[in-house]
């Protein structure tokens, strides 16, 4: 027998180490022998293999079969046929949101819908079950696809939920369009300022038209958090959703207020089957920041298959809306420059003071003029030794690289 084929491959540290269907459908938790498909191993010396053995939740071996079956010769195993199947290492997604992509999973899921009827039948749809004065919650949107070419109003939701708070979040997650209770439960006046990184739409007499960009959604989100019970049942599913599509471990880009002691809560109770690097969120009305920095715990430390990973410090919001901040005015309103969360002073302080605690650094930062601040700020404070980054850069011209 090859020596590559007898070859013991013990997967550890913070990467995936099973197949997530098989986790779901098998579980790991005795030895177990997969045979008689297709096992692709990623390894230039066996990239795919006969049979593969798991021993104490862990893959120990990929090779031949007879090989497989040495290893466990004497130890209680079960054999699973894969009867053909295709069987992959883990998915790591480098960029999610596991409560955000949840409560949209659990509540109306408005993607597919091309028109601002067919959003507001689903709103009254959803009102007719749920009691009155509980939230009502829906998802992904895109106001540039629908027949109106618009975002819901408040006018529109009054229409169809007037005691029910509502908030529809559109799919780039920066813009939201809520009802006139929603402004009430979240403390809003209908003639609030524009608060920093952050504005509202209005109707002609200056009161608020119910659309919500970047950090004037913050007092909603807060407002409208789930129950803790709640959002754990919601994130599990979610969770579950994500390792049937093969995904085992996440860097998870943060979430609502309150998220991350919920989702360590969700890990103590083995509610979430994938490795989660959690980053520590500042922006769109979430401080976690603030929360970790007198703790000294960052960057690194971890319980279990949950890390605390980069400090994550919001800069702009997305291209699709458009709120992120460019250094040229938008195409579709030469008056408008996008949304700059944060002046490059601030920005300096808050990487100053994640790097001082140890923290890996990232900043959200979208466009030209969002990315250039954060380029020149994180390359002036943050520690280089820790790999500090900008998530999304998305508009990175020329003299940016």
């Amino acid at each position: 027998m090859a020596t590559s084929e007898m070859k013991k491959r013990q997967l550890g540290g913070r990467g995936p180490s099973w197949p997530a269907r098989l986790i779901l459908e098998e579980g790991l938790d005795l030895n177990s022998l997969y045979v008689n498909g297709h096992i692709t191993t990623m390894e230039p010396d066996l990239p795919e293999c006969e049979a593969l053995c798991v021993q104490n939740g862990r893959i120990s071996y990929t090779g031949s079969e007879q090989g497989a079956r040495a290893l466990l010769d004497g130890l209680p195993f079960r054999t699973i046929d894969l009867q053909g199947l295709r069987v992959l290492p883990g998915l790591i997604d480098a960029h999610a949101h596991l409560s955000l992509f949840s409560i949209e999973w659990s509540n109306l899921r408005l993607k597919s819908l091309t028109s601002l009827d067919a959003i507001l039948g689903e709103v009254r749809a959803k009102v007719e079950t749920t009691p009155g004065g509980e939230w009502i919650r829906g998802s992904g949107y895109n106001h540039l696809t629908l027949k109106e070419g618009r975002h819901p109003t408040r006018a529109d939701l009054d229409r169809v939920a007037p005691h029910h708070p509502v908030m529809l979040t559109r799919t780039c997650g920066h813009i939201a369009a809520v009802n006139t209770e929603a402004l009430r439960r979240a403390g809003l006046s209908l003639h609030e300022s524009d608060p920093e990184g952050g504005r509202f739409d209005r109707n002609a007499d200056g009161s608020l038209n119910g659309v919500l960009y970047d950090q004037a959604m913050s007092a909603v989100q807060s407002a409208s958090v789930p129950e803790k019970e709640q959002l754990k049942q919601w994130m599990e599913e979610g969770a579950r959703v994500w390792a049937q599509a093969g995904i085992t471990a996440v860097h998870d880009a943060g979430g609502i207020p309150g998220y991350l002691k919920v989702l360590a809560e969700a890990f103590r109770e083995g509610r979430i089957p994938q490795r989660i690097d959690a980053m520590v969120w500042n922006g769109l009305g979430v401080d976690q920041l603030s929360e970790f920095l007198p703790s000294h715990i960052s960057t690194g430390f971890h319980r279990g298959e949950l890390y605390i990973g980069a400090a994550k410090i919001m800069m702009d919001g997305s291209s699709s809306g458009p709120t992120a901040a460019t250094r040229s005015p938008y195409a579709i309103d030469p008056s408008f420059d996008g949304i700059l969360y944060r002046s490059a002073e601030e920005l300096r302080r808050w990487v100053k003071a994640a790097v001082d605690e140890g923290f890996q650094v990232t900043a959200h930062a979208v466009g030209d003029r969002a990315v250039a601040i954060a380029a020149e700020v994180i390359g002036e404070v943050g520690d280089l030794h820790r790999r500090n980054r900008i998530e999304h850069c998305a508009m990175c011209p020329e003299d940016l690289r």
